[in-house]
């Protein structure tokens, strides 16, 4: 098995304005079932994220607290946290299964990012996340193929895009 990094984009949800200035807003982060990923030859590699693995306790925790960024501008760490950042996952309510989706609030206190939530061009999110890439191939429960399962998902980041 091998550690990769991959995308997951959902939609961003209603903003709520937060006593400081900042924005709070619901969002989907992750979801179960099959992600396509281009491979070096060009052919489309199809990725299974079980639900086993998407809410799992270490992969809910990992959302705690990472940050947001506008756009992704590679995997979050302390050298490039304060170029990056526009704000984080909260950990209250903590992030929690809806559905086939992991769900969470997001806490922006950027202001040029708030205004670019505000104008309508950031309108999605998509998480920035590393996992095991576990190259077994198989069937869904709902009967779709796949090359690779996704295992051990680690949530890096979550960023906000047009």
């Amino acid at each position: 098995m091998t550690r990769v990094s991959r995308i997951d984009v959902g939609r961003l949800g209603t903003v709520e304005r937060t006593t400081q200035g900042g924005i709070r807003v619901p969002a989907y982060l992750s979801r179960v079932g099959i992600q396509e990923y281009v491979r070096e030859d060009g052919s489309i590699q199809r990725e299974y994220r079980p639900e086993e693995e998407v809410f799992s306790d270490a992969s809910i925790q990992s959302a705690v607290d990472a940050v947001v960024t506008d756009f992704h501008q590679g995997m979050v760490n302390p050298a490039n946290y304060r170029e990056v950042t526009v704000g984080h996952v909260s950990g209250l309510p903590m992030p929690k299964r809806d559905g086939d989706y992991l769900s969470a609030q997001m806490v922006i206190l950027d202001a040029n990012e708030i205004a670019l939530i505000d104008a309508g061009e950031r309108v999605e999110n998509s998480c920035g996340y590393d996992c095991t890439l576990d190259v077994t191939p198989g069937v869904t429960p709902n009967g779709e193929a796949y090359d690779a399962v996704q295992r051990n998902i680690q949530i890096n980041h979550v960023a906000l895009l047009p």
